[in-house]
């Protein structure tokens, strides 16, 4: 899938230097980028759909998380706007801790 994106004068110099200096395109180089950042992409995707939008809702807060993105990481974020949300992470050890658990009880 092909998508355009506008960069930035500084974020353009500094792709274009490192795609000469390494002989990547910058395609791929905003592939890798964005790839180390995958995990915290879905993590927000999933939030954004969990929370309805609406003024001052947690919907609200989240797209703020990617509209000022930094110094603090979206996982971050999202800890601090909703303490008690259950990432996918989370969810994901808790039902392979219930499978251990049940299966090493001998419950299935």
């Amino acid at each position: 899938m092909t998508k355009r994106i506008t960069l930035n004068e500084d974020m353009a110099e500094i792709m274009a230097r490192i795609a000469t200096r390494t002989g990547m395109t910058i395609s791929v180089i905003t592939n890798h980028l964005l790839g180390s950042h995958l995990p915290e992409l879905h993590e927000l995707d999933t939030f954004l759909e969990v929370h309805p939008a609406g003024a001052g809702s947690l919907h609200e807060q989240g797209v703020n998380l990617m509209q000022s993105y930094g110094p603090e990481s979206i996982m971050e974020g999202i800890a601090r706007i909703a303490p008690h949300y259950q990432t996918l992470a989370a969810r994901f050890e808790h039902e392979m801790d219930e499978a251990i658990g049940s299966t090493a009880s001998g419950r299935q």
